[in-house]
């Protein structure tokens, strides 16, 4: 005969009940689904779509800086090109002047070496005839030409020093002329300019920039006007519009200053310089002409010494006629017509070099005032390039001005997004605080039942024992028997503890 024996340990049955409760209402809450909140992404911010719109408006806006630019630079690369245009007439009048005075030196020079051979020949022949009369006459004579000669040598004193004072007369008449013509090739003065410019200039442009800021503010009320309709008065597109509005009017007002100031200075330029040649030609007319009036008292000084000497001579003749035989008259004419050919030579040579001198002086002259005109196609040629400097300069400044509008608006429209995405930033944070509310909210039931089941673990442990002990052997029919009710208290006690 066999003995079992059996003991079971339970809890306390209160604590067996509360643990039970326990497993209830987990099972109950495991059975419920859980609302999760969905993630959500803040938005753009006001001003990061602001940051946007400034973005695509400002894109773009450097090409009215490039195509000013452009018409900037055009306008200089018109007036380099037409620097050579405009300077080419001076220099090809300077080039003509000169070839003029080039081909009048061999002629001057030319013409004055036959008057002096044309004066040598007549001074050999009235030479050569007084030698042979002198000799014809030297026999008879000797005397009465000694006398006559005397006579005639007295009148002739009488004249040297009016042909002297002729000849000093045509020298200064020669150099007053030099020193007038030279007076004449001087360069022109930039600084006369200053002369001829309008006093009413500034007036003008004045009045025509206060014109531009009049227009330049009606049509910043008509923009304020129109954002007010649109209710977007005082808005940042407004001040953009705004900021635009006042640079197009700072530039048509420097715009308008500049042509309205270059256009008086050509004016003034032009008419000073107008004024200057006409000064100068009507100083090289006087110079010419006190020259002229000049060689015209010399001339008329030396015929009237020559018609003193040629009445000395005819008297002395006359004289010789009355008292002396006609062999003594023929050597004193003789004699009279070699020394009054010597006379008309030596002239003759004088006055061939003086007009071979006065001829020269002047293709010198023509030279000079070339040279002159060619200087002032160069000055010419010099402005030209540099206002077409200037204007090229500007170019470049008006294009990188429009690089800088270009660069601060993308700064602005960077520090817009800036500030908008730390704004996205703050609403993506509540956002997030919101959901992980929502997911507290949603577990705190699991946490409580999670707070009370390590409560329950930490229970002090209260057990009852129950010990049953069998001595009669059992049958297999009987084992078989017992582990069905076995088997029955267990599921009986997980079904009343909830289990299934």
């Amino acid at each position: 005969m066999a003995e079992v024996t059996e003991q079971i340990v339970r809890e306390a049955p209160d604590i067996e009940a509360y643990k039970l409760g326990l497993l209830q209402s987990a099972k109950a809450l495991a059975d419920q689904p859980v609302s999760i909140p969905a993630q959500q992404i803040a938005g753009l911010s006001p001003l990061q779509q602001m940051a946007f719109g400034s973005a695509e408006t400002g894109v773009g806006a450097y090409l009215p800086y490039l195509q000013e630019a452009g018409y900037t630079l055009g306008d200089a690369q018109t007036a380099l090109g037409g620097v050579m245009s405009g300077a080419t007439p001076y220099q090809q009048q300077a080039l003509a002047g000169l070839q003029q005075a080039q081909a009048g030196i061999q002629p001057q020079v030319a013409a004055s070496q036959l008057g002096v051979q044309n004066a040598l020949g007549l001074g050999q022949g009235y030479t050569s005839g007084a030698i042979g009369g002198l000799g014809q006459a030297a026999t008879s004579g000797a005397q009465v030409a000694e006398q006559a000669r005397a006579g005639a040598l007295g009148l002739g004193a009488q004249a040297l020093p009016q042909f002297g004072q002729a000849t000093q007369t045509g020298i200064g008449a020669y150099q007053a002329a030099l020193q007038g013509l030279g007076g004449t090739t001087g360069q022109f003065d930039p600084s006369q300019i200053a002369t001829y410019q309008s006093p009413y200039e500034d007036l003008a442009v004045q009045q025509a920039l206060s014109d531009i800021a009049r227009q330049g503010q009606i049509q910043q009320q008509a923009l304020g006007a129109q954002a007010a309709a649109q209710g977007a008065f005082g808005g940042s597109r407004q001040a953009i519009a705004e900021q635009e509005l006042a640079r197009n009017v700072l530039e048509q007002q420097g715009r308008t200053a500049a042509q309205m100031r270059a256009a008086g200075f050509e004016s003034a330029a032009q008419r000073a310089q107008t004024a200057f040649e006409q000064q100068q030609a009507r100083a090289q007319q006087a110079a010419v002409q006190g020259g002229q009036f000049g060689l015209s008292t010399a001339q008329l000084q030396a015929a009237n010494a020559q018609a003193l000497a040629q009445t000395g001579l005819s008297l002395e003749q006359l004289a010789a006629q009355t008292g002396l035989s006609s062999a003594q008259l023929a050597g004193q004419l003789s004699g009279q017509a070699g020394q009054l050919g010597q006379g008309q030579a030596q002239l003759g040579i004088t006055g061939a070099l003086e007009a071979g001198k006065l001829g020269l002086s002047g293709q010198q002259l023509g030279g000079q005032l070339a040279e002159g005109i060619g200087g002032l196609g160069t000055q010419y040629g010099q402005l030209g390039l540099q206002q077409g400097e200037a204007l090229g300069t500007l170019g470049l400044r008006q294009a990188s001005l429009g690089q800088q509008a270009q660069q601060l608006g993308q700064q602005q429209a960077g520090f817009l997004f800036d500030i908008g995405q730390k704004q996205q930033q703050q609403q993506q944070a509540e956002l997030e605080a919101q959901r992980q509310t929502a997911l507290q909210q949603a577990y705190e039931p699991y946490q409580r039942v999670g707070f009370l089941s390590d409560i329950y673990k930490g229970a002090p442990t209260t057990q009852q024992s129950i010990t049953a002990g069998t001595t009669p052997t059992t049958s297999a029919a009987e084992k078989f028997l017992g582990l069905g009710i076995a088997g029955l208290s267990a599921a009986a006690g997980a079904s009343k503890a909830g289990l299934f």
